[in-house]
Order: C-alpha cells, then sequence, then structure tokens
C-alpha cells in the first residue's frame, strides 16, 4: 500500500469491520490487517501460483477466505495476461499498453485462463464487510459493475489508480470518481510520471464518522 493506511484510518476516523481484497497476490497485507484490527478477510486472486500461496499460508485459518478467480462484470472465463519478472503483481484481464513503455523490464510472457465471477456471487456474509480493497490492474470499473449489492454494505475503499492507459481500455482516475458518486476520494499518492498511484475513498454519509 503506496498510503499509510492505519494513520488514513486515524485521520478520518474510519470504522472498519471486515475487508475484501480484489487482487490478493500472497495476501501480503494480512499482518497489516490483523494489526489494524480488520477482519475478517477475503483474499481473491486468480493467478493458479499465486493461489496455491495463498492456501498454504492460510487455509487453516479461521478469519480468512479464499477464491481463485478474477472479478468482473459478468460470469465468464478469460485470460489474463501475466508477467514473471514482477512476481505475477502486474498481471491483468486488460493487454498492457503503457505500462510496456512505463516499466520496459517487466514483459508480459505468459497467458493464463482464469475463471471471473461477479463479487456479488460469491458466498461471503456481506454485512461483515465495509472495506473494499482492489489491486486489478485498470479493471476497477468492471469489479465495481459486478457489485452492485455488496456496494451496498462498503463504506471505504482502497484501490489503485491510473492516470495514463497502462492496460487497454482500463479505466481512469476521473472515470472512477465519477461511478463512485457516493463516495469521496480523501486521499491519492500517485508514482511520479508513471501514470498510477493509490486512492482512498469513503462514503460521504460515513466522512469524519458523520
Amino acid at each position: 500500500m503506496m498510503i499509510d493506511f492505519s494513520a488514513a484510518i486515524q485521520r478520518h476516523n474510519m470504522k472498519i469491520k471486515g475487508v475484501i481484497q480484489v487482487g490478493a497476490h500472497h495476501g501480503q497485507e494480512y499482518d497489516y490487517y490483523v494489526k489494524c484490527r480488520i477482519e475478517p478477510i477475503v483474499f481473491i486472486e486468480p493467478l493458479a501460483e499465486a493461489f496455491k500461496i495463498l492456501k498454504e499460508k492460510f487455509s487453516n485459518s479461521t478469519n480468512v477466505f479464499l477464491f481463485n478467480c478474477a472479478c468482473g462484470d459478468y460470469e465468464t472465463k478469460a485470460k489474463m495476461y501475466v508477467d514473471t519478472n514482477n512476481k505475477g503483481m502486474s498481471s491483468s484481464l486488460l493487454k498492457p499498453k503503457e505500462h510496456l513503455v512505463e516499466y520496459p523490464t517487466i514483459p508480459f510472457d505468459k497467458e493464463e485462463l482464469v475463471p471471473v465471477r461477479r463479487l456479488d456471487n460469491l458466498p461471503i456474509h456481506r454485512s461483515l464487510f465495509n472495506l473494499l480493497v482492489m489491486d486489478v490492474q485498470g479493471t476497477e470499473l468492471m469489479v465495481l459493475l459486478g457489485a452492485p449489492e455488496t456496494l451496498e454494505h462498503i463504506d471505504y475503499i482502497y484501490t489503485e489508480i491510473n492516470t495514463k492507459e497502462l492496460y487497454e481500455g482500463g479505466v481512469f482516475l476521473h472515470e472512477l470518481d465519477a461511478f463512485l458518486n457516493q463516495f469521496d476520494r480523501v486521499e491519492t499518492k500517485e508514482v511520479p510520471h508513471k501514470g498510477w498511484g493509490d486512492a482512498i475513498y469513503i462514503r460521504k454519509t460515513k466522512k469524519n464518522n458523520v
């Protein structure tokens, strides 16, 4: 996380219950969530190798629920463009574009067919979760379009954002702002000149714990 989320929790008086993370990789944020007393935790990860590591780490955890899929606006199977130089962390359902220019040492040298699920169709108790974390390389809007029911329970969103077309058809920051019209973007941190960063959104009725 580029933004110090624990500090942001204090700044904005955020009252977080559980977290749904779409794009979990190896679950690196687990200790961070536990430290911030955020649980239960849903980790969603489409890539087979990364999900295998998740299962090895968390299959016996009572507060972690794992799903091996990508999330989108409809259910299907789709090709992921996978990098290996960055341990799969730059992988996306979208074809890389400006990412190849900004990060020429990260080639997308592998493809993997993955299941795509609507977040609303995953068997979880949505009322337990009010934080959504997205690390999905340009497909943020696709995730949200498949999650209207889930979003009714979400008060806080931490997401990667894009100001360049790093992936073909990826959602831009201003488009995300427009879609999340019931939320305010309260913090943004960008990597200089690279066209991406992180942002925090808070539901307007929850700002400063109103």
